[in-house]
């Protein structure tokens, strides 16, 4: 009779009693988001890898600290895009110059919105303000519903609503040139 497979509670509560093996079967489980959520908000494979490597880092740090007030995907939503926001701020300096050469391209090509790219795209949402580029990364890159993103932004239900219509609003600006 094959053994039931543990919940998340369960890995994360043996994980906090010092099971090694259950913390990697809990990485093993969620690394692919982990993963996903590191790459949308960097969106190169290698700072990816990097921002992975520090989440798991971090969450292997801070398990004991989780206490099962909401599911741990919420927590490591949190942990991930923690991790993120502090590798995005020791790259500040080289996303500026980035920033300025979307822009001065956008101009070069003149009014007409020129035809994006996904690349394009990512690169547009990662230079909104923190918390709107974590709004759009949950709610449309994770199809997280506004409920949810609130929770995991620790804000309220409206101001995920407020934030995805002020990105629409600059990403549509910036992208139109």
């Amino acid at each position: 009779m094959a053994m039931p497979t543990p919940t998340d509670a369960e890995l994360v509560a043996r994980a906090q009693g010092g099971e090694s093996r259950a913390f990697a079967e809990l990485l093993e489980r969620h690394y692919g988001t982990i993963f996903r959520i590191a790459f949308k908000c960097c969106g190169h494979r290698g700072d990816a890898e990097d921002i992975a490597q520090n989440a798991c880092l971090r969450l292997a740090a801070t398990i004991g600290q989780f206490r099962f007030r909401a599911a741990f995907t919420t927590w490591l939503y949190r942990v991930v895009l923690s991790v993120a926001r502090d590798f995005q701020r020791r790259a500040a300096a080289q996303r500026a110059v980035e920033t300025d050469y979307v822009r001065q391209q956008a101009v070069l090509q003149g009014s007409d919105p020129p035809e994006v790219t996904a690349a394009e795209l990512y690169a547009a949402i990662r230079q909104l303000p923190e918390s709107l580029r974590e709004t759009v990364l949950l709610v449309v890159g994770e199809g997280l519903s506004h409920a949810e993103a609130a929770r995991v932004l620790g804000c309220a239900e409206t101001t995920v609503s407020w934030r995805l219509f002020q990105a629409r609003r600059q990403l549509r600006r910036w992208l139109a040139g």
